[in-house]
């Protein structure tokens, strides 16, 4: 248990079959052309591949099959805006994804360049024409995912198949409470701290999360070292004033972790 007296606000309940996903995008492809758009499935997935990125793509040829779940879990859309046939466009789609996922990056696809303007209204990263995607989709989806990068790496939970992103910058930390986890966070532009709970060992959730900042100060605690103020071996202090207890046993090496995170040693 941590030693302090602060109240936990806007605690979620107990949420079952939980995990963390990290290091994967999910990319929306659309396109009435069949055939092209199994083309482009394969530019974007040899892409995610030669960056050593994991993504999970969703490919549709109508509007109608897509879910909102899928919209929601949307970080990267490349659509199609000249559906043929039909009462709606690549933008009307854009509109149902801004919706549901509000900083999505769209990448619209097109043979007609005159097309463009439409996409202010929903914030179009890019246009691609369709004789260039050869040329350019290696460099516009290298673009989009520094662009996600840029806004803030968050780390996003799936729990009983709802999709919850929290950013890094916002988890204080994590503490194993039996054969369950809690995820303290501090609320936006407020002294309130959420939390959120699911059932994972938090050694696993260690090793979800390994290079992301966090710190094993204790068999109960994973700390994000961005908000530790001071650090002995027997405490963290957080930067809102919280205190952790943490391990004498792993003290040497945790701290040498510590500062190697800060830059203050140099591994030799």
């Amino acid at each position: 248990m941590n030693t302090n007296k602060f109240e936990v606000f806007g605690e979620v309940d107990t949420f079952q079959k939980a995990k963390v996903l990290t290091g994967m995008y999910t990319v929306l492809l659309c396109d009435d052309d069949a055939a092209f758009l199994k083309e482009l499935q394969t530019h974007v997935a040899n892409i995610f591949s030669k960056r050593n990125d994991r993504a999970k793509i969703h490919t549709f040829t109508e509007m109608e099959g897509i879910g909102e779940s899928t919209l929601a879990q949307c970080d990267i859309a490349i659509l199609d805006i000249d559906f043929t046939g039909k009462r709606y466009n690549g933008i009307d789609i854009a509109r149902r994804l801004r919706a549901a996922r509000n900083d999505a990056v769209i990448i619209f696809l097109t043979n007609y360049i005159e097309y463009a303007p439409e996409g202010y209204e929903v914030r179009a990263f890019r246009y691609l024409l369709k004789s260039e995607m050869g040329q350019k989709i290696d460099r516009y989806l290298d673009q989009a995912i520094e662009h996600l990068a840029a806004e803030g790496e968050s780390i996003r939970f799936q729990i009983s198949g709802e999709i919850i992103d929290i950013p890094i910058k916002d988890i204080l930390y994590m503490e194993s409470q039996l054969h369950k986890v809690k995820v303290f966070v501090q609320l936006p532009n407020s002294k309130k701290i959420g939390a959120y709970t699911f059932n994972s060992p938090i050694g696993k959730v260690e090793e979800d999360l390994s290079g992301k900042g966090f710190l094993r100060i204790h068999k109960s605690y994973l700390v994000n070292m961005a908000h530790i103020q001071k650090y002995t071996c027997h405490q963290a202090e957080l930067d809102n004033g919280m205190i952790l207890k943490a391990s004498a046993a792993k003290y040497a090496e945790q701290k040498a972790q510590y500062l190697l995170w800060k830059g203050e040693l140099i591994n030799g």
